[in-house]
Order: structure tokens, then C-alpha cells, then sequence
């Protein structure tokens, strides 16, 4: 299956999980919600998570033998702003998120080309 298509079977999942997280928005240094739903995420990929680091970061390493490495880092926590969108995944707790939710797709497609190889 090429890129393209892997990419676009898992937009639904992709969605869903970044609805969920705009819903629980968490400030910095309290996205322990939004911290373990990545751990989580990240070992269904084959990742070795850590946690905890600087607080509340979460660490997937994925495992490829030797050779290059590549890191990519994307912030979890939200902002302190009310929010005025009318969508049905609107933040429970009113406060915009900012997660940048992009990054984490790209993480989830890069972590898949990986296995690939």
C-alpha cells in the first residue's frame, strides 16, 4: 500500500483521537490525559515510550536497527482562551487546545513508512 493510502485509512482514527483531545484540553504541565492517550497511542505503533519527562512529556522511540535517527516533537498543552466554536467536538472545559495536531499525524505516518523497512 503506498503512503498515500496508508495515510488516508487512518484519518478517521486520526480525527477521532484529535476531537478527543480538543475536547480535554490540558494546560501546560497538566496533560496527563492527553500524555498517556499518546503513550498509549505511540505503543500500539511499536514505539518505546517513556514518560514523565520534563513533567508531563511522553518519549516514543521507534527501534530500527542502526543508522540514522530522526526526532520529532510536537506540544500537547493548551491555551488559556475561551473558545467560540460551535462544533460538535468543542473543548468540555471551554478553554481553546493547542495542540498541534498535525505533527502528530505526521509522527504516526513517519513511525509507519519506518516499519515498512
Amino acid at each position: 500500500m503506498h503512503l498515500y493510502e496508508r495515510a488516508k485509512a487512518l484519518a478517521d482514527e486520526l480525527s477521532e483521537l484529535r476531537r478527543d483531545f480538543h475536547r480535554y484540553p490540558e494546560l501546560a504541565f497538566q496533560e496527563h490525559r492527553t500524555a498517556a492517550a499518546v503513550a498509549d497511542h505511540l505503543k500500539t505503533l511499536g514505539c518505546q515510550v517513556r514518560t514523565g519527562v520534563g513533567l508531563t512529556g511522553v518519549v516514543g522511540e521507534l527501534v530500527n536497527g542502526s543508522g540514522p535517527t530522526v526526532a520529532l516533537r510536537a506540544d500537547m498543552d493548551a491555551l488559556p482562551i475561551q473558545e467560540e466554536a460551535d462544533h460538535d467536538f468543542v473543548d468540555l472545559p471551554r478553554i481553546a487546545f493547542g495542540f498541534n495536531r498535525r505533527d502528530y499525524g505526521r509522527l504516526r505516518e513517519l513511525i509507519d513508512v519506518l516499519n515498512l523497512h
